[in-house]
């Protein structure tokens, strides 16, 4: 990760900047088309994961991994849209962020897309981007195991 302050001045990070998941509420644009360029730059390791597991399967795995995420509250997992939306507590403020996690894929292999996004503020000092790296590093380590 970067040092804090090479960060960004970015609140918003999404696995693909480019068609992001839509976040519940969110009113055009809804991801901020200059984040774009920053994001990449900065955090270049946040990109969706590919899964060889059918689009159910995964959506199960991924749907265990959020349930068991610390601080993660307000979880609404949509089996039929393979979509879990819910908001982040940070520990030392108890700053809430919003994030959505959606599986996409055809036939034996899935994607997963995560967005997730500050509430208050201009920066986040990194936060989105290290929660969507930690949410997928235990995705990717319960892949592993099944």
């Amino acid at each position: 990760m970067l040092p804090l302050l090479k960060r960004p001045v970015i609140n918003d990070v999404a696995t693909d900047p480019a068609q992001p998941p839509s976040l519940a509420g969110a009113e055009p644009p809804p991801y901020p088309p200059q984040f774009a360029a920053k994001q990449k730059a900065a955090y270049p390791e946040v990109k969706p994961l590919a899964i060889k597991l059918s689009p159910d399967k995964a959506f199960a795995l991924v749907a265990a991994a959020a349930r068991a995420m610390e601080g993660w509250e307000d979880l609404e997992v949509d089996g039929k849209a393979r979509m879990i939306t819910g908001v982040a507590v940070t520990k030392a403020l108890r700053f809430k962020d919003d994030f959505v996690i959606v599986v996409q894929g055809a036939g034996a292999e899935s994607v997963v897309q995560m967005r997730s996004r500050s509430r208050l503020g201009k920066g986040d000092f990194g936060a989105n981007a290290q929660r969507i790296l930690d949410f997928m590093a235990t995705v990717s380590a319960r892949v592993v195991k099944a």
